[in-house]
C-alpha cells in the first residue's frame, strides 16, 4: 500500500515537473493587449448620446423591474399608464458622481416647486430598499423612489445621472444625460429660465 502511493505521489510530481519544463520552454505570448482605433470608436460610441438615443429609441423599458420598499416588485410598465408620457424620470447609481447628482436633484427640485403637478420617480441602483424609503420620507413625498438593477440609459454604468420621459409605448422619448461640469444643462432640458 505504502508503495502505491508513493507511486501515485512520484507520478504526480513528474507531471508537474514536465508541465513546468513545457511551460518553461514554450515561446512568450505577449501579455499585453494592443488597443486600436477600432476600440477607440467603440468605447466612444458606448458613451456618445447621439449613440444612447438610438439604443433608447430602440428598448421597450416597460418591463424593467423596480422594487419599493414594503410594496410588491412591479415594472416601468406597471405604474400608471395615463402618466407615463407626463412622468419625469430620474436615473442614477448610488455610485454616481455626486456633483452630477447634485445638479440634478437641485434642477429636479426647482421643477417640482415650478410645476406642483408633475409626477417625478427617481430610479437608483445600489442603495438599499430602506435607504430610499427613507429619502422619500424626507423629501416630503414630493418624488416617488424606486430601486432599480439596470436599466437603458445607463451611460458610464449609471454613473451619469440621466433625465428622461417615456412614450405610451415604453421607449425613451426625450432624455438629458448629465455630464461633469455642466451646471445649466438639466435646468435647461427642464425647461427652467435662469434668472
Amino acid at each position: 500500500m505504502k508503495n502505491f502511493i508513493l507511486g501515485i505521489v512520484a507520478g504526480l510530481l513528474a507531471a508537474l515537473l514536465g508541465w513546468q519544463i513545457y511551460d518553461f520552454f514554450r515561446p512568450a505570448e505577449s501579455s499585453a493587449t494592443e488597443w486600436t482605433d477600432a476600440d477607440d470608436t467603440d468605447y466612444a460610441e458606448d458613451r456618445d448620446p447621439a449613440k444612447a438615443a438610438e439604443n433608447a429609441a430602440s428598448v421597450d423599458m416597460r418591463p424593467f423591474a423596480l422594487s419599493r420598499f414594503g410594496r410588491a416588485p412591479l415594472t416601468l410598465g406597471d405604474l400608471d399608464s395615463s402618466a407615463v408620457g407626463n412622468t419625469l424620470f430620474v436615473r442614477y447609481a448610488a455610485t454616481a458622481c455626486p456633483p452630477c447628482v447634485a445638479h440634478v436633484r437641485a434642477a429636479v427640485s426647482d421643477f417640482a416647486e415650478a410645476s406642483p403637478d408633475a409626477r417625478i420617480v427617481m430610479l437608483i441602483s445600489g442603495e438599499s430598499l430602506r435607504g430610499l424609503h427613507v429619502r422619500e420620507k424626507e423629501d416630503r413625498g414630493r418624488y416617488s423612489y424606486f430601486a432599480v438593477d439596470s436599466l437603458p440609459l445607463d451611460c458610464y454604468a449609471g454613473a451619469q445621472p440621466v433625465i428622461f420621459y417615456l412614450s405610451p409605448s415604453g421607449r425613451a422619448s426625450r432624455f438629458f444625460v448629465q455630464e461633469y461640469g455642466d451646471s445649466v444643462g438639466a435646468r435647461a432640458f427642464l425647461g427652467l429660465n435662469e434668472s
